[in-house]
């Protein structure tokens, strides 16, 4: 967006000053291959990822079949896709994907309005609006709520970094699905379904094949009805490997190997 691209500038202007540093420690593996490529000592630089702690867990089998629910989380600008994510939407629906609502959560004052606008037209042109929310702000609250009745989450993403929202997604039973962007491999860990950055006619195709997966899943948590990246999984195996993997996140992991990092600093 306009506001985040010069910020960005900005502080990738400061990454000459991690050179000096006796250790680095990065949010991911991506945001590690940034600082490298940027001339930082590969040797110096250890991953730490983030705390993420919420929503509250939930599993996907608890959730109604009727109507699929998708939640958006992140401001309204075009590096985040949303528009890629209301156009694959459409070819989903076009396609005879099972019905399925998008409730669009983030700040609109720090959104594009510009951009939102030609969101919102571009639903009514594809007969979406009726199923197509902008929610704007959301406390912690309603989030959760959003997430909790979620099936998936659309994150058509062209830059991560790390992406705290796949990971509160996971937490709380939703399966992500975007773009192969940033960090978005390394973070979704196969539990999701991810296409090529900008290839909005297989996002749509990825989004209809989710659809009719969730669907079917639904009424057989045993069967692997799931078309996932890792390979096809029941809704009881989902339930487990992101209940297993965002233990990585919790404060009691993080706590641990922060005592490690500062450990392995006070040696040097």
């Amino acid at each position: 967006s306009k506001h985040s691209v010069p910020l960005i500038e900005r502080s990738f202007r400061q990454l000459h000053n991690l050179k000096h540093a006796d250790c680095i420690w990065a949010d991911s593996q991506t945001n590690a291959d940034v600082l490298v490529a940027h001339g930082c000592n590969p040797d110096k630089i250890s991953t730490l990822p983030l705390v993420v702690e919420t929503p509250q867990a939930h599993a996907l089998q608890d959730k109604s079949s009727s109507p699929l629910e998708i939640v958006f989380v992140g401001r309204a600008v075009p590096a985040k896709g949303l528009l890629d994510g209301i156009e694959a939407l459409g070819l989903a629906a076009a396609a005879g994907a099972p019905p399925a609502r998008l409730s669009i959560v983030g700040n609109l004052d720090f959104s594009d309005q510009t951009y939102v606008e030609k969101c919102q037209a571009r639903a009514d042109q594809l007969g979406l609006r009726a199923n197509v929310t902008f929610c704007g702000t959301a406390d912690d609250d309603a989030l959760q709520s959003l997430y909790h009745k979620a099936h998936a989450l659309l994150i058509p993403t062209y830059h991560e970094g790390f992406c705290v929202p796949v990971i509160e997604s996971l937490r709380a039973g939703c399966i992500p699905i975007g773009y192969q962007a940033g960090n978005m491999s390394n973070i979704v860990n196969g539990l999701g379904c991810l296409v090529a950055p900008g290839d909005v006619k297989a996002l749509g195709e990825c989004l209809k094949q989710l659809l009719v997966g969730l669907d079917a899943a639904l009424g057989d948590h045993e069967s692997p009805h799931l078309p996932l990246d890792q390979g096809s999984m029941s809704v009881r195996q989902f339930t487990e490997a992101a209940k297993s993997y965002v233990k990585n996140f919790s404060h009691a992991n993080i706590e641990a190997e922060t005592l490690q990092h500062l450990s392995s600093a006070a040696s040097l």
